[in-house]
């Protein structure tokens, strides 16, 4: 054995966590190094198992390691020298400290060698050291690792196809819709998508379709609304208080707003599974409107199992420039999405 993976939680969302497992499981398979998964960040628990509670590898006993308590590893050695015995601990702490120390001025963790080896593999790891991936790099996901490994956890699989069953029988009633992502609280950083557009596009294929919109804010809800009105499928879902601004960010929701506009705590866990509900209803879909640079909206493509239409994702996309947002079928990659097939999804039951 080479040594050991520890893919840490960060406060990224749930697409840049799981293409982060995506470059670990690859790595774990070209060192012949164990995998420890540690999601104790407090976005989806208080504990860093909620990884195990919503999700299974399947098909990689060889590389998970029998202890996955991230404190096992604070003996081992490694390149990230700002987790030197201290495996246990959150990576968003140890990166504000690294900020003070040095100035730096980014905020992805993958940019500081000692924090993430993303900035520096792939390199040999060698005997009873220790690589720390967090932060979330493109270029290193390997999405394919997740198609052929990740599966959801037996309790979570039950969950969603009670709610999926319900959602197709009682709320579209069997009949095709349309699904949409829209990142809306990062301001700036996303294209807001012209609905008008986008309503006129889709009335002309379907008639009266209906519409599934996934977003983390309800204030983008109420926007479409305006505009789609009954054509619009709510689901119910926790929003964070925006004027919190501790809790603002990401993680999305850590807790929820009354009617007498008093917060309480929400089960993160909850919160977890309600990401895991909108990309796979926005990967059943018949037609799948998602944001450019967007993780959570790769994943709904890279488990969209329609037959691909020839759409360019690019800035020249007339689609792109008519709507804001990018219109898809399938994922356009290497990976020939169109050949996967629904037992190959996450609720298969291998």
């Amino acid at each position: 054995m080479s040594g050991f993976i520890l893919q840490k939680g960060t406060t990224h969302g749930l697409g840049n966590r799981l293409f982060m497992l995506s470059a670990a499981i690859h790595y774990c398979r070209q060192q012949n190094a164990k995998l420890v998964i540690d999601w104790n960040d407090g976005c989806y628990s208080d504990s860093g198992d909620s990884f195990w509670k919503a999700f299974r590898l399947v098909n990689c006993e060889d590389i998970l390691a029998e202890d996955q308590n991230p404190s096992s590893l604070n003996n081992c050695s490694t390149q990230q020298t700002a987790w030197q015995g201290k495996f246990h601990q959150q990576a968003t702490p140890i990166f504000q400290q690294i900020k003070e120390q040095t100035n730096h001025k980014g905020e992805d963790f993958h940019q500081i060698p000692s924090l993430s080896a993303l900035s520096t593999m792939p390199y040999t790891i060698n005997g009873n050291s220790v690589a720390v991936i967090c932060g979330y790099k493109r270029k290193q996901t390997r999405a394919m690792e997740l198609l052929k490994h990740l599966r959801l956890s037996p309790e979570f699989s039950e969950k969603l196809h009670t709610d999926i069953s319900s959602f197709q029988t009682e709320q579209i009633k069997n009949a095709p819709y349309v699904g949409i992502h829209v990142r809306s609280s990062c301001e700036g950083h996303f294209e807001k998508p012209d609905y008008q557009r986008i309503k006129q596009f889709v009335n002309k294929r379907y008639r009266q379709p209906r519409i599934f919109l996934a977003t983390d804010t309800s204030a983008e809800i109420e926007r479409a609304e305006k505009i789609f009105g009954k054509q619009l499928i709510i689901q119910e879902k926790i929003f964070p208080d925006t004027s919190n601004k501790q809790y603002s960010t990401e993680p999305f929701a850590l807790h929820k707003i009354d009617n007498e506009n008093q917060t309480h705590p929400v089960d993160k866990l909850n919160v977890l599974y309600e990401a895991i509900r909108d990309i796979h209803l926005l990967s059943i879909s018949s037609e799948l409107y998602v944001q450019i640079g967007s993780t959570f909206s790769e994943l709904a493509m890279l488990y969209f199992q329609q037959n691909p239409l020839q759409v360019r994702p690019n800035r020249q996309s007339p689609i792109r420039q008519r709507c804001g947002i990018l219109w898809r079928s399938a994922l356009r990659s290497r990976m020939r999405i169109n050949h996967i097939v629904p037992s190959r999804g996450w609720i298969s039951s291998d």
